[in-house]
């Protein structure tokens, strides 16, 4: 881990920085390394790229990169960034550009700060200028209780409404429908459907959250057969609930598979994605169901890391001992589906 390059900035909404003190050390990494990005698909900045990198990417064809880039605005990026470095990451993102290194960007959407009319001309200078850039995705800010910058808030409903609004006007009308998306939780912040499989075109962003929602949709769809033949709950997160209520509105089953959603007490309740639920806020939910109404309780192991742990250090064996009937799949619809038939 040592070997990572780290960031250098100071982003307003680092999620590192939300953090509470006290967790395991690699919680704190802050990963910005153009070699992780590549191989991994994790989003990088470019700030702490020097000339020698830029052209060890562009000699060995080391694409695509996927580029947090959140504006194009001097001074909004001033903002969002932190410190002065962010001019040096853009002048990398250009270069790369110009050399046809193709690039998934990332715009993490902040009220008041890079929305409205200041994201739309980014978009529209990054679509009309930059052909390498293949996506471009959109998500909200995600705020912790431990987020210390006050001029951040969470989407409101009416907030991610105006932006979904302004986003599919602008597509339309560049004809940028298979280029520009949002992610899921934006339709899930403004309470609407998700988009159409279609619309998502190669999922080129689906580890960052846009189109996972409706891929897992419409594999349950084509996968499941028409009754339950499994009396089982699932656990998920208020996200997670939200997607499988979607789901049984546009699915002919008999019966509904019973959700235990939880409530992630220990980052936040503004934090509802699957994928961020704490140990501590699992036991606590998990102690309070009557297991035997149930012949399986399924968890996703998004919630776990490689070496089995949640982000506040439960272990999957300190969560499986509460009761034999709980069972860590693999968060997909096929696995789900071989756990219920």
């Amino acid at each position: 881990m040592s070997s990572i390059k780290t960031c250098n900035n100071r982003c307003i909404f680092c999620f590192v920085d939300q953090l509470p003190s006290g967790l395991r050390s690699s919680l704190y990494i802050k990963d910005d390394d153009f070699l992780m990005s590549f191989m991994y698909g994790n989003f990088i900045t470019l700030s702490n790229l020097s000339e020698l990198h830029i052209q060890k990417i562009i000699k060995s064809r080391l694409e695509p990169l996927y580029v947090s880039l959140h504006s194009l605005d001097m001074q909004v990026r001033k903002q969002i960034f932190g410190t002065g470095r962010h001019l040096k990451g853009l002048k990398n993102f250009k270069e790369l550009a110009q050399n046809q290194i193709s690039m998934h960007v990332q715009i993490v959407v902040c009220p008041h700060i890079n929305d409205g009319d200041r994201l739309i001309e980014t978009l529209d200078e990054l679509v009309l200028s930059y052909p390498s850039v293949k996506s471009i995705g959109l998500v909200p800010v995600g705020l912790t209780k431990y987020n210390r910058h006050t001029s951040l808030k969470p989407f409101t409903a009416k907030q991610a409404q105006e932006t979904l609004d302004t986003v599919t006007g602008f597509t339309k009308l560049k004809k940028v429908e298979n280029k520009v998306f949002l992610s899921d939780e934006f339709y899930i912040i403004a309470g609407k459907s998700f988009p159409s499989y279609q619309y998502y075109s190669k999922f080129f962003q689906i580890n960052n959250g846009i189109g996972k929602s409706r891929d897992f949709m419409e594999s349950f769809k084509r996968l499941a057969p028409s009754s339950l033949k499994t009396r089982a709950l699932i656990v998920s997160s208020e996200y997670g609930s939200y997607v499988f209520n979607q789901l049984y509105q546009e699915i002919e089953m008999k019966g509904r598979l019973p959700l235990l959603t939880v409530k992630n007490n220990f980052l936040g309740t503004s934090i509802k994605a699957t994928g961020l639920l704490c140990g501590a806020d699992i036991i606590n939910q998990l102690k309070k169901i009557n297991f035997d109404r149930y012949s399986v309780v399924i968890l996703p192991d998004c919630i776990f890391n490689e070496q089995g742990l949640t982000l506040d250090g439960y272990k999957k064996e300190n969560i499986l001992s509460i009761n034999d009937k709980l069972r860590i799949i693999k968060e997909n619809a096929k696995e789900l589906i071989g756990e219920l038939y």
